[in-house]
């Protein structure tokens, strides 16, 4: 068996052992098993995310406890190693977000942690998560010897629209619900990269002390290859103009086939699976009636010219922010049967990519 054979073998395993249905084969179709390298940015590195990894820079000093948000759906992808260089040798709590919505669990999180982060689930809808992550950043406190004498300063940290906002909204109204103040301080939205500049000091806790900066989500200056720049933005965690969004609707099918070649995650557009996008995006435009031209209602195959596969493409993707979509995962690499070797020598690639990146007002 070759060893991208087996590597699709893998990522289908795991989808049927994690989402819990059965792949059922359709004879004559084989999902593709490389994606185009197309030409599309390797960054969108906008002026106020400079900004604000100048401003997280000039605050590293005082910041006591790092905690770096990612999105579930793509742990590695969504992980910033930016934040390594900036908080060099300080606490941090990793919070894997949107886990709702991702095949990614505890066992291949835990399997995955090779450099032993302290991390936890977080779901903005269950207040038992936000409980626990108050606990561990109260656990973080008191490990401190002495105790900070004017209290703890604590920054939450990622790339956009993992959900930073969030975490400090659910934070500050837990722990400061005793005091009945309720009022949300960060405003979110579910486009993402709501927050813009870096916040002044929240307290969230009396007792013990506590304070929390909130951020504006910052990407690496650039990523590492196309494939990853296609799932930024399939999580939008990058502006849904920076990359064509058709080439990341056929990622989205690319990735669709491998984890269920059975056509399962489109089957309410066509009953059979198909590695065709302007198909696939055909059929979502004639299900929606989306259209350059007016075209039939009674004919709406009378010009495929006629449909709008740019709206059916940004439809496939605004389903990925549904509550009640299917579960899905970005970075195939965690779904393969990859040694403890090999998982370190993936993570420790990009570390070093950017690690070696040219940044004068990081370092």
């Amino acid at each position: 068996m070759s060893a991208i054979s087996k590597a699709v073998r893998d990522v289908q395993k795991f989808y049927e052992q994690f989402s819990g249905r059965k792949i059922q084969n359709v004879p004559g179709f084989k999902p593709r098993v490389r994606f185009p390298d197309y030409n599309v940015p390797l960054t969108d590195f906008q002026g106020h995310q400079v900004t604000a990894l100048k401003r997280m820079r000039k605050l590293a000093p005082e910041i006591d406890l790092v905690i770096e948000l990612r999105d579930s759906r793509a742990p590695i992808t969504t992980t910033n190693f930016l934040l390594d260089r900036i908080f060099k040798g300080k606490q941090k709590i990793v919070l894997y977000t949107k886990a709702e919505k991702s095949l990614i669990n505890q066992k291949i999180i835990k399997k995955w942690n090779v450099r032993n982060e302290s991390w936890s689930f977080f779901d903005k809808k269950r207040y038992d998560h936000t409980a626990k992550v108050a606990k561990m950043i109260f656990e973080k406190y008191n490990l401190m010897h002495p105790p900070p004498p004017l209290g703890m300063k604590v920054i939450v940290a990622g790339m956009p629209n993992v959900g930073k906002s969030t975490l400090v909204n659910k934070l500050r109204r837990k722990l400061a619900i005793d005091q009945g103040k309720k009022k949300d301080v960060a405003k979110v939205e579910r486009g993402g990269g709501t927050t813009r500049v870096t916040s002044e000091m929240i307290k969230i806790s009396e007792d013990p002390l506590i304070y929390i900066y909130d951020t504006p989500g910052v990407l690496m200056p650039t990523v590492a290859n196309s494939k990853a720049m296609l799932t930024h933005a399939l999580l939008r965690t990058v502006d849904n103009t920076t990359v064509d969004p058709i080439i990341a609707a056929d990622y989205l099918l690319y990735i669709w086939n491998l984890l269920s070649p059975d056509g399962h995650f489109y089957r309410s557009f066509t009953k059979a699976p198909t590695n065709d996008i302007q198909y696939l995006l055909e059929c979502v435009a004639r299900k929606k009636m989306y259209t350059k031209n007016k075209v039939s209602k009674t004919r709406p195959s009378a010009s495929p010219n006629g449909y709008d596969l740019k709206a059916a493409a940004l439809a496939l993707q605004e389903g990925l922010t549904i509550e009640q979509t299917n579960r899905l995962a970005f970075d195939l690499d965690m779904m393969r049967d990859l040694s403890k070797k090999e998982i370190r020598e993936i993570i420790e690639a990009e570390r070093i990519r950017v690690g070696e990146m040219e940044m004068e007002y990081l370092d």
